[in-house]
């Protein structure tokens, strides 16, 4: 809910209230989404060399949720100072944001690993987990906007509205990851790294080797990338269509609402179509049908109820995606491990937190350029061309960049369900996989259901 919050709003808080210029707020993105990035390669290290032995994985989980609150807060407050000063404080605050919230991924992926030892039990956590995310954009779509106008006193061009609004939606992260802390045990990782699990000793050369052997895994992180920037971009404008093109920014709203809904129903309904087609298939399905409603979005989403409609649409489509994203993931990972003969699994996951970095990236060049490109400026109202300027950021855009997506993942990924029997297979015989029914003490996992 606090990354939807950030990713609707920010840049219209920017812009809109506290009257940054785009050219600004554009660079803020820009240098932001740096650090963003450059901050997936070096939390891990920052987390190992900080050592907490009996509560390092709670501390994380504990420690994470008030800090990134606090960079929030930075982001969301109109300090009062020159421009540059003010967009400084808030660009800081985004920077170093996002190493506390690598570190809180990182943790709440481990709970996936940790919770579930065998390969069934990964699976329910990690569909569920991906149900939750569905959950959280309903429930942010029922009290996103809604929440900023009861802080603001209604009127959403008050700072105070989104202040109470991120001191709101920190609490609830702050409540939740400290209850995660409590349910999953602090032990199983020591006992993990002392049974030798792992790959030990991560020199550069083994992690670029790693990566350079599975052309899959490199198609799959690039799609994924690409669908991330155009998802943000689709975002990240959002506020900007509503205002200027349906001139109704409470509907923004209902459209969260209604697309969380949709993306709940989705994600439950692609659980059971995965038992019947195979989850590339799954993955190319919610691709196309994204790209599509975003076409459909820029031709016929001229009214509210329309534009809410198609972008249903889309989110149906994107909740297919997510369900098969971790295991096309996990499928070329595999295939990595298998070239390699060694198991670099971990690594190689860890990479997956590119995607929504690059997403954020990408979204502050696409919209902080296009805005300025079109001519727009919260202080002039905006031109016939400006308002079609806004259709194109937000449909056209992120629709084209899908179409390269998808192209890269057609190319590039050839591996196929029979394809990883075989791999699978041969990981088993090489002592790199385990067999799936394989019985472990279900105590890691209170949540979990046992193998029977």
């Amino acid at each position: 809910m606090m990354n939807a919050f950030q990713s609707s709003y920010w840049q219209y808080f920017m812009t809109d209230v506290v009257f940054i210029s785009t050219a600004v707020a554009g660079i803020c993105l820009t240098v932001g989404t740096v650090f963003e990035v450059l901050s997936v390669f070096t939390t891990g290290p920052m987390m190992e060399a900080i050592r907490f032995p009996k509560k390092k994985f709670r501390f994380w989980l504990t420690i994470t949720a008030p800090f990134i609150t606090a960079c929030f807060l930075m982001m969301f407050t109109n300090w009062g100072f020159s421009e540059v000063l003010t967009a400084s404080i808030m660009t800081f605050g985004y920077g170093v944001m996002n190493f506390g919230i690598n570190a809180a991924v990182t943790c709440r992926n481990l709970v996936v690993s940790i919770g579930g030892k065998t390969p069934k039990k990964r699976s329910v956590l990690s569909t569920k987990k991906g149900q939750g995310s569905s959950v959280g954009t309903f429930v942010f779509g029922l009290i996103g906007f809604n929440s900023i106008m009861f802080f603001s006193g209604g009127d959403p061009g008050v700072p105070s509205g989104y202040f109470g609004a991120v001191l709101m939606f920190g609490t609830l992260l702050m409540a939740s990851q400290l209850y995660l802390a409590r349910v999953f045990p602090q032990s199983t990782i020591e006992d993990e790294r002392k049974a030798g699990k792992g790959s030990g000793h991560l020199s550069l050369k083994w992690m670029l080797s790693s990566l350079k052997a599975s052309p899959p895994f490199i198609a799959i992180l690039a799609a994924d990338s690409i669908r991330y920037i155009s998802r943000a971009t689709m975002l990240g404008i959002v506020a900007y269509y509503f205002q200027y093109v349906l001139h109704d920014l409470a509907a923004s709203a209902f459209f969260f609402s209604a697309a969380g809904i949709i993306a709940m129903i989705g994600a439950f309904l692609s659980e059971i179509l995965v038992q019947k087609i195979s989850k590339r298939a799954l993955y190319y399905t919610g691709y196309v049908t994204m790209i599509s409603s975003l076409l459909l979005m820029f031709l016929f989403g001229l009214t509210v109820p329309a534009f809410i409609l198609l972008a249903c649409l889309y989110y149906f489509g994107l909740s297919f995606v997510n369900s098969g994203q971790i295991g096309l993931y996990s499928d070329g990972i595999d295939y990595a491990v298998y070239k390699q003969k060694s198991d670099c699994r971990i690594w190689l996951m860890s990479l997956t937190n590119l995607c929504p970095s690059l997403g954020n990236f990408g979204r502050a060049l696409v919209v902080g350029l296009g805005l300025a490109i079109i001519g727009y400026s919260a202080q002039v109202t905006p031109t016939p061309e400006v308002i079609m300027g806004i259709r194109i950021l937000a449909c056209i855009v992120p629709a084209s960049l899908m179409v390269i997506g998808i192209f890269v993942l057609y190319k590039w990924f050839d591996l196929s369900d029979k394809k990883m029997i075989e791999i699978r297979e041969e990981l088993m015989s090489l002592g790199l996989a385990r067999e799936d029914n394989e019985a472990l003490p279900n105590t890691d996992c209170p949540a979990c259901p046992t193998d029977e």
